[in-house]
């Protein structure tokens, strides 16, 4: 745990002994469970001079009264949320629709087809207009463990929700949102969504994103008057299972193999596919044949393998790789099968990286004609770097996607944010409208769902 985790448990706890609240034992300890190396030894002080103001008798926070729940974007009570899909987020020009003096949903947060709510009730409170809810997300324990790991827990991470309908003493928060990009945070603040010009930015109360993990849950806490009460949702549904795996074999051309190339695989491409394909609840992870050589194998980023391989007959790299040789490189390293390897992958999509493809202009390319090529992505690794998407972008077509040209008629679905549009803007890197969304509504090419069309693919499996 970081140290900021910790100064904000022990803001917290301090913030409760001011209160007079007798439960900062259980907190307390519930810090020291939590303590990582890099904490000491500064926080056992602070925690021992906790201990000291507590005195006799401490019995722990009490159970409130109150009600505590997070609503789907229908306001239905819900035990899951899923990430933000950005859809409805952009103007004509690209812009972000987070103008401070417009209300829901002219607001990107309020307009997402995935936002959420929190759901206070205290009878306690009737008439007083406004409450302070806590809310965070969390990773679940590692194994061999019981406490979950902080995701996104900012020391000032409090929403305000309004009493709805006044003098109810039920308070709503504004639409919240789940990201998978730390980019998105940094760059996009937050309009109060209520038209009375406030902002927020990231690590401030009010704002109203937080960065999510698949593998873990969203949780909302509300304290007043010695009693807490406690909340908390699923990323993605897990009855039933709704997160799906997404099993890729990353090769390179023996000698590209540089240090920069397997640099931007590693740190580049991977963490983009990754946190794209998260947005819909896949999960990305690299597989690699058991009988390769270890000597073949290079490995970096999150636990990832990339394999060399031999360059087919012929490969120039100043000409780029032709079809002819992408398909000698396609049969020469067949996809992962229950059939023909054993292991318990029935399908995975492919990634080469070539170098340079023919025609130079390519940064990447989907034949899409079955056979030897099915599910085998072809990627000019040297210009990866300046085209980030164009791994992913090719990795939809696998998975059975068009592009996304035209938009859909009707709704703000500007074509240069998804993922699948034909020819990047380039302008947009650099900014939250990057061409890496993906969405659930039809359009493009064929008019398809991609959120129903990638998950029906049978390069995913269950998780």
């Amino acid at each position: 745990m970081n140290s900021t985790v910790t100064d904000y448990y022990i803001k917290r706890f301090e913030e409760g002994l001011s209160e007079d609240l007798p439960g900062a034992v259980d907190r307390v300890s519930h810090l020291l469970e939590r303590l990582g190396p890099e904490d000491l030894p500064g926080a056992v002080d602070r925690v021992s001079h906790l201990l000291e103001r507590l005195g006799p008798d401490p019995f722990g926070l009490k159970p409130s009264s109150a009600t505590l729940e997070f609503l789907d974007k229908d306001k239905n009570p819900t035990n899951s949320v899923d990430f933000g899909l950005w859809d409805n987020a952009f103007g004509p020009t690209n812009n972000l629709l987070n103008d401070p003096a417009s209300a829901e949903p002219d607001i990107f947060v309020g307009a997402d087809s995935r936002r959420f709510f929190i759901r206070l009730v205290d009878k306690s409170a009737v008439g007083k207009g406004k409450l302070s809810v806590d809310w965070w997300t969390e990773k679940d324990p590692t194994p061999g463990t019981s406490i979950p790991l902080p995701v996104d827990m900012p020391p000032a991470n409090s929403v305000t929700c309004i009493e709805t309908p006044s003098a109810s003493g039920t308070f709503l928060s504004p639409s919240l949102m789940l990201v998978t990009d730390p980019f998105d945070l940094d760059h996009a603040s937050t309009p109060s969504g209520l038209g009375d010009g406030k902002t927020f930015t990231r690590g401030t109360n009010g704002y109203r994103m937080r960065l999510g993990s698949m593998f873990g849950n969203i949780v909302a806490e509300y304290r007043a008057g010695g009693t807490s009460v406690t909340a908390k949702a699923n990323v993605f549904g897990r009855s039933p299972e709704v997160r799906r795996q997404l099993p890729l074999q990353i090769f390179i051309l023996r000698g590209l193999a540089s240090v920069p190339a397997l640099s931007t695989i590693f740190n580049i491409d991977l963490p983009f596919i990754r946190l794209v394909y998260e947005r819909i609840g896949l999960f990305a992870f690299t597989a690699v044949n058991p009988a390769t050589p270890a000597d073949d194998r290079r490995k970096g980023g999150f636990d990832d393998t990339v394999v060399l391989v031999d360059p087919p007959a012929g490969f120039s790299v100043f000409t780029g790789l032709t079809k002819d040789q992408a398909r000698e490189l396609a049969t020469s390293n067949p996809g992962l099968s229950s059939s023909g390897i054993p292991v318990p992958m029935a399908d995975t999509i492919r990634i080469f990286y070539v170098g340079l493809l023919n025609p130079l202009t390519d940064n990447g390319v989907y034949y899409g004609d079955g056979g030897v090529f099915d599910g085998a992505v072809f990627v000019a690794n040297i210009t990866s770097a300046t085209s980030t998407s164009a791994a992913a972008h090719e990795m939809g077509h696998a998975l059975n996607l068009n592009h996304f040209n035209p938009p859909p008629p009707l709704g703000r679905y500007q074509e240069k944010q998804n993922l699948m549009v034909q020819g990047a803007d380039m302008s947009t890197f650099g900014t939250v409208a990057y061409p890496g969304r993906l969405w659930q509504i039809p359009g493009g090419d064929g008019s398809q769902n991609q959120y129903d069309t990638i998950r029906k693919s049978k390069f995913t499996r269950p998780g």
